[in-house]
């Protein structure tokens, strides 16, 4: 982050609001866990997040991909 000239800040304890962006973040992916990998019923936790995580850098649409 220093080579872009980037601040690291880091929010307070227990309060999500000052990272917003990253909490939105963290609710679709457990909303796309849910309910579209199953994650409620799997038998390996560590398989469907690795599977969620390779469709999530490398096939998941992303908006102003081309």
């Amino acid at each position: 982050h220093e080579q872009y000239n980037i601040l690291r800040s880091m929010s307070r304890r227990a309060t999500p609001t000052d990272n917003s962006i990253m909490e939105a973040l963290n609710g679709w992916i457990k909303e796309e866990l849910f309910l579209d990998y199953g994650l409620a019923t799997t038998e390996n936790v560590p398989v469907l997040l690795d599977t969620y995580v390779h469709y999530f850098n490398h096939e998941r649409p992303a908006a102003g991909a081309a």
